[in-house]
C-alpha cells in the first residue's frame, strides 16, 4: 500500500502540482520512488571540513552513496546566516530540496536511513531497535575521546592524558573480536567515534598512547582505508587539523582552512 498521507505530504512539500491521494495510490511503487527522487533534488549539507560532527554526516552520505552538495560554513562570518537554518547556530545542517533544515549529526544520519527514497542504500544504523540502543550506548562510553581532545585544546594537557589506559581498555571491550565497533561491517559507532580518534592520532603524544592497543590501531586502519572515509576525509589536509588544534589551544581563531564564502554560492 502507498504510505500514509502525512508521509506523502512530507516528501512532496509545497508542490503546486501535488497529485490527489487517490491518483497517487494508483501509481506503481517504482514510479512513486522516481517521483520522490525527482522532487527531492540534491541534498545540501552546511558545515566545515574540520568539524568532527560534520565529518560524521559526510562519511554517512558517502557510505550510502547519496548525491549531495557541500556548502562550507565559516564561523567567523556566518553565525546569523546559519541561525536562520538552525536556531542553535551549529553545524552540520542538512537542507532538503524544499528548504527544510535538519540539524544534529545523529538526527541527520537517522533521517538518511529513514528516507524511503534511500531505502536501497546501505543502512548506517542497525535496523533492530535493541541494536540501535546498544550502538548509542557504545558511542556514549567512547565519548571520552571527544572529552580528551577538548581538554588538550584548552591547554589542560595533564587531564587530557589522565587514565588513558582505561579508555583503551573500554575500546577493546567494545570491539571484542569484531573488525569494527559496529560488528562485521562499518556502521554508526565507527562513523561516530572515528572523527575524534582521527584528530587525536595526529598529535604525537596521543599517537604513542594509541599504539599500546593493537586492536585500536587495526580498527583505525580499517576505517581509515574505507572508501567512504577516504572520500570524505580526503578533503582534509592533516596540517589543517594540526594548525586548528594549535590555534585553539592558544586562544586564536580556528578557521584556517580554505573555506568558500556562503554568500558566493
Amino acid at each position: 500500500d502507498f504510505p500514509e498521507v502525512p508521509l506523502v505530504s512530507y516528501l512532496l512539500p509545497k508542490s503546486p502540482n501535488t497529485l490527489p491521494v487517490e491518483t497517487l495510490r494508483k501509481i506503481k511503487t517504482t514510479s512513486i520512488i522516481f517521483l520522490v527522487l525527482f522532487c527531492m533534488g540534491k541534498l545540501k549539507l552546511i558545515g566545515n571540513p574540520v568539524s568532527p560532527y560534520n565529518n560524521r554526516v559526510l562519511i554517512a552520505l558517502e557510505y550510502k552513496g547519496v548525491d549531495y552538495e557541500l556548502e562550507y560554513y565559516d564561523s567567523t562570518k556566518h553565525k546569523e546566516a546559519l541561525r536562520a537554518k538552525n536556531p542553535l547556530a551549529k553545524i552540520p545542517v542538512l537542507v532538503l530540496e524544499d528548504g527544510t533544515a535538519v540539524y544534529e549529526s545523529m538526527a541527520i544520519i537517522e533521517l538518511l536511513d529513514a528516507l524511503p527514497q534511500l531505502s536501497e542504500t546501505p543502512k548506517v544504523f542497525p535496523s533492530d531497535a535493541a541494536e540501535r540502543v546498544q550502538a548509542y550506548m557504545k558511542i556514549a562510553r567512547l565519548d571520552s575521546f571527544n572529552t580528551r581532545i577538548g581538554l588538550f585544546m584548552q591547554g589542560q594537557v595533564d587531564k587530557a592524558f589522565a587514565s588513558f589506559d582505561k579508555d583503551l581498555h573500554v575500546f577493546e571491550e567494545m570491539i571484542g573480536d569484531s573488525p569494527f565497533l559496529s560488528g562485521e561491517d562499518m556502521g554508526i559507532v565507527d562513523i561516530s567515534v572515528f572523527p575524534w580518534i582521527n584528530r587525536l592520532i595526529i598529535i604525537p603524544e596521543f599517537k604513542e598512547k594509541f599504539k599500546q592497543s593493537v586492536k585500536l590501531m587495526d580498527w583505525y586502519r580499517k576505517v581509515d582505508s574505507h572508501d567512504a572515509v577516504k572520500s570524505e576525509l580526503g578533503r582534509i589536509k592533516p596540517e589543517w587539523l594540526k594548525t586548528t588544534i594549535k590555534n585553539f589551544k592558544h586562544g586564536k581563531p580556528t578557521v584556517i582552512w580554505p573555506v568558500r564564502d556562503m554568500t558566493e554560492e
